[in-house]
């Protein structure tokens, strides 16, 4: 039987190379196998968002980050945030990881782009500079 951790790398590299829906088939019988495995749920997640599966990417995130402290499952739950429109919270859970670390350049992008999208520019520019200035 081959270990989780082969069988991980393996439904991430399907996920690297965009083949979505066999990712999402492997990573679903290797939740069954290991329900409780926190990088595994997020990997599906990842797998359903780009599929356009939102809500079910969404479902899944935002009970990982209740159980999860992982810097990487709450900014792909921001980012799933903002996919839904939901940029209110989206900002929130951005700028909170960038208060526990504010050296996340991706982060500072990010919440410079939805600042954009809601018309703060000001706060936008921010983020662009601080986006610069933390590499």
């Amino acid at each position: 039987m081959e270990p989780i951790q082969s069988k991980k790398e393996t439904a991430k590299k399907t996920i690297l190379d965009s083949n979505f829906d066999e990712a999402i088939t492997i990573l679903t019988a290797l939740l069954k196998e290991n329900p409780d495995d926190t990088d595994l749920k997020s990997y599906l997640a990842i797998a359903l968002a780009q599929t356009g599966n939102f809500n079910e990417s969404l479902e899944i995130f935002t009970e990982l980050v209740k159980i999860s402290e992982k810097e990487a499952h709450h900014f792909n739950y921001g980012l799933i945030l903002a996919l839904t429109k939901d940029y209110s919270n989206s900002i929130k859970i951005l700028n909170e990881i960038l208060e526990k670390n504010p050296k996340n350049l991706l982060a500072w992008k990010n919440l410079g782009e939805l600042y954009s999208r809601i018309g703060d520019d000001h706060k936008a520019n921010i983020c662009k500079m601080n986006s610069r200035l933390k590499e």
